[in-house]
């Protein structure tokens, strides 16, 4: 018997560590809108041809005081990129290959929470010719997309706004959410 509760304290040690070194930034909490409130989470993702794809997340969070669900289709979800001084980043070009996943509709139980994953994995940056990225950033739509040169060592913040505008439908039990939540920057994480 102490040998089982030695190998489960083990594995429950290493779950721990494992889950304290994700290599994630979590942004704060945006206003609740309608009863709904979100945040970017970023990480570092694949890495391919020395370039860091990061993973970007929206996170939402049921905190309505009604105890129905909440359902939210179709979303959108606008980011930016910024530097340091609060400067937006250009635009890059981009190739995909594969299957253009469409969202799905989402529904959040009473006092729950949700993780979605909003990068696209997928696709590749185009640098220009003299140029090597070590960071690339894609979110919401294919035209979200930020090249960071491998030289430059400044801090960026990814920020977003979440959209729905009032899907006009509703059945019984049905909590339809719609509004924007202004998502806070969040530090994009870097080699």
């Amino acid at each position: 018997m102490k040998g089982i509760f030695f190998l489960f304290s083990v594995l429950l040690s290493l779950t721990n560590l494992r889950a304290e070194n994700t290599n994630e930034n979590v942004g704060a909490w945006s206003d609740a809108v309608g009863g709904l409130r979100g945040r970017l989470v970023v990480a570092h993702g694949q890495k391919f041809n020395d370039i860091d794809y990061v993973k970007i997340y929206v996170e939402l969070q049921n905190v309505s005081d009604s105890i129905s669900q909440m359902e939210i289709f179709p979303f959108d979800l606008k980011c930016e990129l910024n530097n340091s001084d609060g400067k937006p980043v250009k635009n890059c070009g981009v190739m995909c290959e594969g299957f253009i996943v469409r969202p799905i509709p989402l529904v959040l139980p009473f006092d729950s929470t949700i993780r979605v994953n909003v990068s696209h994995s997928n696709c590749g940056p185009i640098t220009p010719k003299n140029e090597s990225a070590d960071t690339f950033v894609s979110s919401g739509d294919y035209s979200q997309c930020w090249v960071i040169n491998k030289n430059d060592h400044a801090d960026y913040f990814l920020d977003g706004a979440f959209h729905l505008d009032n899907p006009g439908y509703s059945g019984e039990g049905r909590n339809n959410w719609f509004g924007t939540l202004k998502l806070p920057k969040v530090k994009i994480p870097r080699d």
